[in-house]
């Protein structure tokens, strides 16, 4: 499990706190590491973020809604 996956998991049910730790983990990651992450978020927490998990990966979610 990686470090973002951990602290994910930790603060899931607290959207808040979810959002700020997301946000801040994906401004150090790089482009390959973003889309790992979006696919693992979107099995582990869509169903309760799905609001926050959209407007965090925007860019991917534009990219795949195109292809």
């Amino acid at each position: 499990m990686s470090p973002y996956e951990a602290i994910l998991s930790k603060v899931s049910r607290k959207k808040p706190l979810f959002k700020q730790e997301l946000v801040k983990r994906l401004e150090r990651m790089d482009e390959y590491e973003r889309f790992e992450c979006y696919k693992w978020c979107r099995i582990k927490f869509y169903h309760l973020h799905p609001d926050v998990l959209e407007e965090a990966f925007n860019d991917i979610f534009k990219a795949i809604r195109f292809v």
